[in-house]
């Protein structure tokens, strides 16, 4: 199944770091994304919710209106790097979620939003109780017992939706 693995960093220099190692693992250029994140004026959607290129890129991949979506793009816009990884397969996914964590990815949870923190019994599923996301970050699911802080979604984002800088 494809997926996005998610990886937020309070250093660009940690970030681009990471790209070069998923290159060096043999992630291409072409399945990595990098953002700077950046307060951005948001425009309403049909509905009358705020949307951006970052609002828009969380609510596809947590879903409209998520807890989830709305803290990623709350942190997004502060001065963190955003990378993200759309990868083929699960064993991908944890390789390059290794490889965000191993050089420097923050814990969501931890970083802070300006919003309370999802508790991890909360967040299991993902707040909107959905259970086609798989959480990396604050888990130890398939990570053999080490606690993540990239996430992984069980979700491919096609080319128009995803950030190319």
């Amino acid at each position: 199944m494809a997926q996005t693995v998610i990886g937020f960093f309070k250093d660009p220099a940690d970030a681009h770091k990471a790209v070069e190692c998923l290159n060096e693992k043999g992630i291409s250029q072409q399945f990595v994304d990098v953002s700077k994140g950046e307060y951005l004026d948001g425009t309403a959607d049909s509905e009358g919710r705020n949307t951006n290129k970052f609002t828009d890129l969380f609510n596809k991949l947590f879903g409209h209106d998520s807890d989830d979506a709305k803290r990623y793009s709350t942190i997004v816009q502060t001065n963190v790097t955003l990378v993200t990884v759309h990868a083929s397969s699960n064993d991908l996914a944890e390789a390059a979620s290794d490889i965000l964590d191993d050089c420097g990815a923050i814990d969501v949870d931890e970083h802070g939003s300006g919003n309370e923190a999802i508790s991890q019994e909360d967040s299991t599923f993902g707040a909107t109780g959905s259970d086609h996301l798989t959480l990396a970050g604050s888990s130890t699911a398939g990570s053999g017992g080490i606690k993540r802080r990239s996430r992984i979604v069980d979700q491919y984002l096609d080319e128009n939706s995803r950030l190319r800088m």
